[in-house]
């Protein structure tokens, strides 16, 4: 995952967790994963798994590419 696509990533799946009222706590909770692996992710201090931006984009009815790619 490039710069760019984390900084949109981070961007998108903030911009999600407020469209469906989430907190990150509760979003790793219906995702089955820990809420700090989750928000390392999101911050960008970790590469997120492939996996789990499958599962973010899944979970929010969006393509992965929504979720990598700036809007």
């Amino acid at each position: 995952m490039t710069e760019t696509q984390k900084i949109a990533f981070k961007k998108n799946v903030k911009k999600l967790m407020i469209e469906y009222d989430m907190t990150q706590r509760e979003l790793a909770r219906e995702l089955g994963i820990g809420e700090s692996m989750l928000t390392h992710a999101i911050n960008g201090t970790k590469k997120p798994p492939f996996d789990m931006v499958v599962s973010l984009a899944n979970y929010f009815g969006v393509r992965v590419d929504d979720l990598i790619k700036e809007a």
